[in-house]
C-alpha cells in the first residue's frame, strides 16, 4: 500500500513539472522505469530536526520522524518533496503558527536515526563513512542539493518548495524576498557594526604609519604619556 501510494506521489510530482523544468532536471524517465527501481529499494526511516521561520511570529525548532522514505534513483527532488511533504503535514496539524506566512524551512537529518524494517542502521563512526552510508541509500544528494534550507518567498521558490505550497496550500501571503531589507539588516547588525569600526581602525593606523611626521609625533605623544604613567606610579 506505501509503495503505491509513493507511486502516486512521482507521477504527480512530474506532472506537475513544466516541459523546461523536465529538461533542466533531466528528468526523461518515466513511472514504469521508477517503479522497477523501487522494487529493490527498501522504505527508509529517519528523524529531521525542523527550524521554521514566519514573516511576523517567531521561528519554531522541532523533531519529526519522517516515514517509509522509497529515495528515488531519478531525481532527489523527488525524495525531498515526499520528506517535506510530511514536514509540512505535521505543521499543519501541529503548529499553531499562520502558515500563510511561512517562509523559510531548515530541515537538518539527524545522525544515527535512519531505520530499516525497523532495524537502527549503523552509519559509521568517521566524516568519510557516515557520507558513503547516506551516498549509497540515495539520500547524500538529497541532503546536499539544497542543503537543507527550503524558501518559500514567491520570488525564491525552486521546484520542490512550488510542489508543496500547492498541495498544502500553505504561504499564501508571504511577500517576496526583499534585498534592499536584506541588506539593510545585515548593514545594522552588531557583527557588520564592528567590522565597519574595525576595518576603519585599521585603516586609520595605516595613514597614522604612512606618514612619516604624524608618525613622529605620535610616537612622542606616547612617550610622554608614558613617562606621565610612570612618574606617577613613582610617587
Amino acid at each position: 500500500m506505501k509503495q503505491i501510494i509513493n507511486e502516486q506521489v512521482i507521477k504527480s510530482f512530474k506532472d506537475s513539472l513544466t516541459d523546461e523544468q523536465k529538461k533542466e532536471i533531466n528528468f526523461y524517465l518515466n513511472v514504469e522505469t521508477d517503479k522497477e527501481m523501487m522494487k529493490e529499494i527498501k522504505p527508509l526511516d529517519f528523524t529531521v530536526n525542523i527550524i521554521t521561520t514566519y514573516e511576523y511570529e517567531e521561528q519554531e525548532q522541532f523533531n519529526v520522524r519522517i516515514k517509509d522514505i522509497y529515495p528515488s534513483r531519478v531525481c532527489s527532488m523527488i525524495t525531498e518533496a515526499d520528506v517535506l511533504s510530511q514536514v509540512v503535514g505535521y505543521m499543519k496539524r501541529t503548529s499553531d503558527r499562520n502558515l500563510d506566512y511561512l517562509m523559510k524551512i531548515s530541515l537538518c537529518y539527524i545522525h544515527g536515526t535512519i531505520s530499516i524494517d525497523g532495524e537502527l542502521q549503523n552509519s559509521g563512526d568517521t566524516p568519510e563513512t557516515h557520507k558513503q552510508f547516506l551516498e549509497d541509500l540515495d539520500l547524500l544528494k538529497v541532503i546536499e542539493r539544497s542543503n537543507g534550507k527550503y524558501y518559500f518567498q514567491p520570488n525564491q521558490r525552486d521546484i520542490v518548495v512550488s510542489k508543496i505550497v500547492n498541495t498544502f496550500n500553505v504561504a499564501n501571503l508571504t511577500p517576496d524576498f526583499d534585498m534592499s531589507d536584506h541588506v539593510k539588516s545585515m548593514s545594522d547588525s552588531p557583527m557588520y557594526l564592528k567590522g565597519k569600526y574595525l576595518a576603519l581602525l585599521s585603516r586609520s593606523i595605516t595613514i597614522l604609519l604612512n606618514n612619516k611626521d604624524i608618525h613622529t609625533d605620535f610616537f612622542k605623544f606616547m612617550n610622554n604619556v608614558n613617562d606621565i604613567n610612570n612618574r606617577t606610579t613613582k610617587s
